[in-house]
């Protein structure tokens, strides 16, 4: 017998010996003294993961706070820097930096400069620049505590800065 041929066998004689050969039953008959066929017991399977009986204590979540909206001023107007948000303020080597600049709709550029680096963060909305920015490597020598300085320009050249303190480990 091959290999196959055995394999064909084994499932059939499993499938015969699961199901039980139908046997053809007579039709109940409705009758009026009958008695009702009675129903057998429920199987009760207790849940593997069951709910605790009380509610847990709840935990307090942070409240968001909604982003500051951007301070509405003319072309011609000093440009200011409303709110400056960084998701850490200590950085190591690849670290993903990401912030938010809100400052007044007459700004047209944001630039940050940590020691002598220096880099853009990107307009989003008038009044509102982003960034999200992976850390270079930062060699032993260069660690410490440092100023982030955020600076604001309008179109005429004008500036606003507002001083963030960073560390670089």
């Amino acid at each position: 017998m091959s290999g196959f041929t055995l394999i064909l066998a084994l499932v059939a004689l499993a499938t015969a010996q699961a199901a039980p050969p139908a046997t053809p039953q007579p039709a109940p008959t409705a009758t009026a003294s009958a008695a009702p066929t009675p129903f057998p017991n429920p199987t009760i399977v207790p849940n593997p993961n069951p709910l605790p009986s009380a509610s847990p204590s709840p935990v307090p979540m942070a409240t968001p706070t909604p982003a500051p909206t951007p301070l509405v001023l003319p072309a011609g107007a000093p440009p200011q820097i409303v709110d400056v948000h960084l998701n850490q303020n200590v950085i190591h080597s690849g670290d993903t930096i990401s912030g938010t600049v809100t400052t007044s709709t007459n700004v047209a550029s944001v630039e940050v400069r940590i020691a002598s680096y220096s880099f853009n963060v990107p307009r989003t909305a008038f009044g509102q620049f982003a960034l999200s920015y992976q850390a270079p490597h930062i060699p032993w020598f260069a660690h410490g505590n440092y100023t982030a300085q955020v600076i604001a320009r309008n179109s005429q050249g004008a500036l606003a800065e507002r001083d963030v303190p960073i560390a670089l480990r």
